[in-house]
């Protein structure tokens, strides 16, 4: 699968409908929305680092098929042993 990331502001019109979909997703998968507090400027770095949960195998195919490496957990869900996050340079 050949993926493509391409930069699109946090203040995007289409972030937010992405933002509102992944949420609707959290919650019929986890039983509620992401909790995780947001910082904007978190989103300008030239790294991509992704979180997600074991609930959720294709998420982990995708970034997996995509390149991108296992790394420590961070954030909110740092200390879940549902979550697995990863990362790629860009």
């Amino acid at each position: 699968m050949d993926v493509q990331w391409e930069y699109v502001g946090y203040d995007a019109e289409l972030t937010a409908e992405l933002i509102a979909e992944i949420q609707a997703e959290m919650t019929a998968r986890y039983g509620g929305p992401d909790r995780t507090p947001v910082d904007p400027t978190e989103f300008a770095y030239r790294a991509l680092v992704l979180e997600t949960g074991l609930g959720q195998p294709e998420a982990i195919a995708l970034y997996e098929s995509a390149g991108h490496e296992p790394v420590p957990a961070f954030g909110y869900y740092a200390d879940s042993p549902l979550s697995r996050a990863y990362g790629k340079t860009l």
